[in-house]
Parts: structure tokens; C-alpha cells; sequence
């Protein structure tokens, strides 16, 4: 119990120090906060349950950092990729952060392939990336993700699901479940290009992996309710879990 309160209380550290960091780009309210808090709670349990400390993580898709650095404050040896056109790489307080919790950055393209060697690493994070990738690349993500991990090593993903409780409002309604065209731009890095659910998740894994926990959950972070309806629909996502919005998957390589 005390080392989950530990996690816990570093994940409110970490988010705490990006939020000033970043000032305006992480300009998020309270609830939000502590719906993105309970998602890297998840990603950090599955993570430390399942590796010993001191292990080599890769985490595939930095973003703004805060898994990367709570695993290397929980004392696990950490890299990450992200791609080099994204802005905030540029901000040299926020590599200062990085560098002052030992997480080692290595910028590449993602689709050129994951720059390690075989069998380097014994976790390997794919956290809300595959959603950001064309599917037809999806493939080729999860079998470099296997190629880096050593025998025995695990993969953790996370992706939005498409059959999410808002996604089949919108069916309903005569619109499309899956993110809308043109697909934003963030550098030359893409938004939200195609969305899954759990059954195509797993069978993009399935060739490598070995699924071992598998779960959707509530993160309401990407809608618009307010009020009684947000209540509502949340209590739905709780009850079928079917209509909830994110997909947390524990794999094993084969």
C-alpha cells in the first residue's frame, strides 16, 4: 500500500513540475488532472508489477515526459523516442527536467524504425501512439516493439477505443466514430489518424505477443459533457466496460 501511495505521490510531483514547465500547453483543469492522473496510474502499476527495478524501459512516443520520468524516479533505467520537428523538444527547460531524472532522449522517426539493438530492453512503452499512425504501419510499430524487447520482455499499450460510449453517439447520429478529416498537424507528427478497438489491438499483437491483462476504463478527458450528463455517461463507461474510452493492454513477447 505505502509503495502505491509512493507512485501515487510522484505522479502528482511529476504532473505538478510539467504544469509549470509548460505553463500554457498543460493549462488543464482540476478534473482533468486527476482523470489524467488515474490513466498514468494505470500505465505505472502495469509497469512496476511486472519488471523488476533497475530494468531498461523504452518508452516509444515521449510526449510531454511524465511516464518516462516517474519510471525513472521509481528506479527503473529509462529511454525514450520522439519525434525531432515536435516544439517542445526545444524548450530547454523541459530537456533540463529530463536530463535531471537520468531519462535518456534519443529523437527518430518512428516509421524509420525504433534505433536499438535486439533485445535491449526488458519493458517497452507504447502509450497512446498507435492511434497517431496510419494502420498500415501499425504492424511494422509492434514487431520493431518486439525485436528490442529481450526474451520473456513485456509491452505495455494504450489507445483510445473506438467503440467508446461517445463514439457510438456519434454513429447513431450519422457520423463518423473515427477522428475527423484532415487529420491535424502537430510538426510533422500526425493527430489522432485512426482509432481501434480492443479486438484489432489484439490482433495486431497477436503474431508477438502473448496478451496477459487486458481492460478498457473511463477517461472521460476527450468529450464535451458537463454536468448531469458527463455523471451519467461515466457511470455507463463503469457499468459496460464495452463503452469506456481508453484500452490498457499487458503483453508478453513470445
Amino acid at each position: 500500500m505505502k509503495y502505491a501511495m509512493d507512485r501515487k505521490q510522484i505522479l502528482w510531483d511529476t504532473a505538478t513540475d510539467l504544469q509549470v514547465i509548460f505553463k500554457e500547453k498543460l493549462s488543464l483543469s482540476q478534473e482533468i488532472i486527476k482523470w489524467w492522473i488515474r490513466h498514468y496510474c494505470r500505465i505505472i502499476e502495469l509497469a512496476s508489477d511486472s519488471i523488476p527495478e533497475k530494468s531498461r524501459v523504452l518508452d516509444v512516443g515521449l510526449g510531454f515526459g511524465i511516464t518516462s520520468v516517474v519510471l525513472s524516479r521509481l528506479g527503473y533505467r529509462v529511454f525514450s523516442t520522439e519525434h525531432p520537428s515536435r516544439e517542445y523538444l526545444k524548450d530547454s527547460k523541459f530537456i533540463g527536467y529530463l536530463r535531471k531524472h537520468h531519462v535518456k532522449l534519443l529523437c527518430n522517426e518512428l516509421l524509420e524504425g525504433i534505433p536499438f539493438k535486439d533485445n535491449s530492453f526488458s519493458l517497452a512503452l507504447l502509450c497512446d501512439v498507435i492511434e497517431h499512425i496510419a494502420p498500415q504501419y501499425v504492424p511494422c510499430i509492434i514487431e520493431e516493439s518486439a525485436r528490442v524487447l529481450s526474451k520473456d520482455g513485456y509491452l505495455i499499450i494504450t489507445t483510445p477505443n473506438i467503440c467508446r460510449l461517445e463514439c457510438r453517439i456519434r454513429m447513431i447520429t450519422g457520423k463518423s466514430p473515427n477522428p475527423k478529416v484532415p487529420v491535424e498537424k502537430y510538426g510533422e507528427t500526425l493527430g489522432h489518424v485512426r482509432e481501434y478497438s480492443l479486438e484489432e489491438v489484439k490482433a495486431f499483437l497477436h503474431p508477438h505477443f502473448e496478451i496477459i491483462k487486458e481492460a478498457i476504463e473511463p477517461l472521460p478527458v476527450f468529450d464535451n459533457l458537463e454536468g448531469i450528463r458527463k455523471k451519467l455517461s461515466t457511470c455507463l463507461k463503469k457499468r459496460w466496460h464495452s463503452l469506456a474510452d481508453e484500452i490498457y493492454i499487458l503483453a508478453k513477447k513470445r
